[in-house]
């Protein structure tokens, strides 16, 4: 994606604030990114972390209208113990829309820093218990608590119990 952009490693770098050995270590699997790496990243080159999550081989002419479950793409996240996979598969809103299911290992989280990035976010549990901090605020939710803010508030998520959380989020962007 990043090349697809006719971004180099070091404006990728200046952008997102994360090294340039970093970041060719992620391009090469080498490093497993945050979410908060990920939501920069998505940041810099202007698209939605959903298309992360998808690639650009998952690009495709016409915004198809459904997504069937083994067309689903996913990324893990494997040092924070959290797998991602898309719900929709974008379309001509793609760039401004993610539809998202999380699945957290027990006390996994986004990173132990506060994170911002652009648009709002909404999000459901399914299942489990979610530790969600926005700002100097902090809740913890249960299975059909919701929430809904804004993303350029510093935030941050956490399985708060000792077995998988599932989460559906939505994360748009103006």
């Amino acid at each position: 994606l990043r090349r697809s952009k006719g971004l180099g490693l070091n404006e990728m770098s200046s952008r997102t604030g994360l090294s340039i050995g970093f970041l060719s270590q992620m391009e090469r699997g080498l490093s497993s990114p945050t979410l908060r790496a990920l939501t920069s990243l998505a940041d810099a080159m202007q698209i939605n972390l959903a298309e992360i999550v998808r690639g650009p081989a998952a690009a495709q002419p016409a915004a198809p209208v459904i997504t069937r479950a083994g067309e689903r793409s996913s990324i893990s996240m494997w040092k924070s113990g959290i797998r991602k996979h898309a719900l929709a598969s974008g379309g001509a809103a793609s760039s401004a829309f993610s539809f998202t299911l999380l699945e957290f290992e027990p006390r996994a989280s986004s990173g132990d820093e506060l994170y911002t990035h652009q648009g709002e976010e909404a999000g459901y549990v399914l299942q489990g218990r979610l530790k969600l901090v926005v700002g100097e605020a902090q809740w913890t939710l249960t299975t059909g608590d919701s929430f809904h803010f804004s993303s350029e508030l510093p935030h941050r998520f956490e399985n708060a119990a000792n077995r998988n959380l599932i989460v559906v989020m939505v994360n748009a962007r103006a």
